[in-house]
């Protein structure tokens, strides 16, 4: 009885030795080595600007982002930021400004053209503009994609418009604001760029930009607007109004 006692009371204690503690680790940061190979982790890129902008983080420093404890490919910490939009000013805030520039460009003409396209199509003709709505409404619901394309496609057919020349029309529309939005927001952003340049915040050891934001966002944007505007006039236009009296 006194064996039994005591072998219940060795398994007893065996049992309930406690595992050591895991150590625990981010699921999501930036790893960055810094010279002597110390190591230091961020939570976001927020908070990697700040150690940027404070000097604590070189421009060639390298930089991984840590995604359930398995780390990515080391980068240098400059070319790491101006991939990403939030960072790109820090080590170069005109182009970041260009960048910037070119996107509200593109949305702000492709919404112009966009109504100016609905309404002359709905003085036209008011079935074909709805149809043409709702194609659109199709490819820019986040939510109810398929339902709208499925509408617009029997809509379409039971009405025998012509799908393809709706579809070339949006077509029309991004071309559009992809030659000239995003050429003249360049301009504009490069501009507002290289008057805010001395007083933006960037990192110590940012090196100077040079000619690259002025070759590549004012004299290019400026050079593809003036040659798309006039092959717009000279040959896109009378094509149009040839179609139209047709």
């Amino acid at each position: 009885m006194e064996n039994t006692t005591i072998a219940l009371s060795e398994t007893t204690n065996v049992q309930t030795v406690a595992a050591p503690a895991a150590k625990t680790i981010p699921k999501v940061g930036f790893e960055i080595i810094l010279a002597g190979g110390e190591t230091r982790h961020y939570e976001t890129a927020e908070a990697v600007r700040s150690a940027i902008l404070a000097g604590v983080i070189p421009k060639f420093a390298p930089i991984r982002t840590v995604v359930q404890a398995a780390g990515g490919t080391p980068v240098a910490v400059e070319g790491w930021a101006k991939s990403q939009p939030k960072l790109r000013s820090v080590y170069a805030p005109i182009w970041s400004l260009s960048l910037k520039g070119a996107l509200i460009g593109f949305i702000a003409v492709g919404i112009l053209k966009s109504i100016d396209t609905l309404v002359a199509l709905g003085s036209v003709n008011p079935g074909a503009a709805f149809l043409w709505l709702l194609w659109g409404a199709a490819m820019f619901s986040p939510k109810w994609k398929l339902q709208l394309f499925g509408a617009a496609l029997f809509l379409a057919f039971n009405a025998g418009a012509n799908f393809m020349m709706l579809w070339g029309m949006w077509f029309g529309v991004a071309a559009f604001a992809a030659v000239f939005g995003i050429s003249a927001g360049m301009f504009v952003g490069t501009v507002v760029g290289l008057v805010k340049a001395r007083g933006a915040q960037t990192a110590p050891d940012a090196a100077p930009e040079g000619p690259r934001p002025i070759v590549l966002g004012i004299v290019t944007p400026l050079a593809v607007f003036v040659i798309a505007a006039v092959a717009y006039v000279q040959l896109v236009m009378p094509a149009l109004l040839d179609i139209a009296r047709k």
